[in-house]
């Protein structure tokens, strides 16, 4: 695999927006952007169920497969 692995700190310093989801009324993060990081893995994204928007363009990804486990995720740019 190509690309730097993202890390849970990569991925706090790219939140912003925060917000309550529609499933519950708790305030989270909903958005995230790691765009331009040359990172080839994003399973870390995962563990961040509510993110409901998501820039992973200008990287090295070559699955989307992590993303499944964001349930919320209605916006997703990863050109």
């Amino acid at each position: 695999m190509n690309g730097n692995i993202l890390t849970d700190e990569s991925i706090l310093k790219g939140m912003s927006c925060v917000g309550r989801p529609p499933l519950h009324q708790r305030h989270c993060y909903l958005e995230c952007n790691t765009s331009g990081q040359t990172l080839g893995d994003i399973d870390s994204l995962g563990n961040f169920p509510n993110l409901m928007y998501i820039d992973i363009s200008d990287n090295q990804i070559t699955t989307l497969k992590s993303l499944s486990f964001i349930p919320m995720l209605v916006q997703l740019n990863a050109r």
